[in-house]
């Protein structure tokens, strides 16, 4: 009798932002659309996402933190018999005799290693890139851009890597739906100017984010438009992060609301609300935050640089990430046009509708069949 193939997935980062929505979004799909196989969810404590329909699941314990040395030397009980070993992220352990799968969401730390932390991170990550490239029978890609990135900086390319780009499920009727008309009390209070007068910043603050460049934009046309900045993402806890972006948002007066982070329906209900999403990035491997606000209906504009218009298509508005007039010039351009908006809106949402979860879940599980298939 033949034995039912096993694919045993890490997902200790499920409830990481970044990471973690792409763990909780797709893997789950992905264990549906292959019911022939029995599935090991690999994680530090039971998930309530993986408690639902379990069949053919085992969750298997293993409360070890991610770069932690205590991980690289038990890999292969975490991993048992599995046949196909599969890593959402970068962090590749040794040990396992399984076919590995590894999804690089980019190559930011090789990109943005600026001082010590910065270049004992890109140092470290090579190591990471090193194995993958040795071991790695398939590496999942975000975006062609990430394809890209991987072939000149890892000599990672052509069959051994795939293009699975992220999704957003939700309509703008959906995210309407799923909030309530008002924003929340504490933020609503500091709003100088009605709930729909603001520009919307998302993101964790980072150097590659450029909210340094949007700030010091904002600050050149602030009094040339009525809405305020908010500011949604976590401002600190980061081995690199950039505290000079937070000070400059505080020292910019009550018109700069910094929010921190947010669940998500008050997040979606700040995207529905937005006079637009402003993505200034230097980098992103995909830029989840375009296509949900494009889902949600709200118009964007964005940086040309990285992955963003690959993602964003004809459906936003472009400036250069490192001309703060230029992205001065969009903020004030699509403040005063409303008609330049209902444009921007109309054409996010079609955009939005070619990206979704299930069609992640759907070019991941035709490569784990392919690994699967191999010797």
């Amino acid at each position: 009798m033949q034995q039912v193939p096993l694919i045993a997935v890490d997902v200790r980062m499920a409830r990481n932002s970044g990471i973690g929505r792409y763990i909780r979004e797709v893997a789950p799909r992905v264990r549906k659309l292959l019911p022939e196989v029995r599935w090991h969810w690999v994680g530090n404590t039971a998930e309530e996402w993986m408690e639902a329909d379990r069949r053919g699941t085992e969750f298997v314990l293993w409360p070890l933190p991610v770069y932690s040395y205590r991980e690289h030397c038990r890999t292969q009980n975490a991993c048992g018999d599995a046949d196909v070993r599969w890593v959402p992220h970068y962090n590749v352990t040794p040990g396992s005799k399984a076919r590995l799968v590894v999804t690089m969401h980019d190559v930011l730390p090789l990109r943005y290693a600026s001082g010590w932390r910065g270049a004992l991170r890109a140092i470290v990550f090579r190591w990471y890139l090193a194995r993958i490239r040795r071991h790695a029978r398939l590496v999942l890609s975000n975006s062609a851009f990430t394809a890209k990135e991987l072939a000149e900086s890892a000599r990672i390319a052509g069959a051994r890597v795939k293009v699975t780009p992220l999704g957003c499920n939700l309509s703008v009727e959906g995210y309407n739906s799923a909030v309530s008309s008002k924003l929340p009390a504490a933020l609503g209070a500091r709003m100088t100017q009605p709930v729909s007068g603001y520009f919307l910043f998302v993101g964790n603050i980072k150097p590659h984010k450029n909210l340094s460049g949007l700030l010091f934009a904002w600050s050149r046309v602030s009094d040339q438009i009525p809405e305020d900045l908010v500011i949604v993402g976590q401002r600190e806890g980061f081995f690199t992060g950039d505290p000079a972006a937070a000070r400059l948002a505080d020292g910019l007066g009550r018109r700069v609301v910094f929010t921190g982070h947010l669940p998500d329906a008050h997040l979606r209900q700040l995207m529905t609300g937005a006079t637009a999403l402003v993505q200034p990035s230097f980098y992103e491997g995909f830029g989840l935050p375009v296509l949900e606000a494009m889902a949600a209906g709200c118009p964007v504009i964005s940086s040309n640089a990285a992955s963003l218009p690959e993602v964003g298509g004809e459906a936003v508005i472009y400036f250069d990430p490192h001309n703060f007039g230029s992205i001065a010039e969009k903020l004030v351009q699509v403040s005063r046009d409303d008609g330049l908006r209902q444009q921007l809106r109309a054409a996010g949402l079609v955009r939005a509708r070619e990206f979704t979860w299930d069609r992640t879940a759907e070019l991941t599980a035709t490569a784990l069949r392919e690994v699967l298939a191999m010797p």
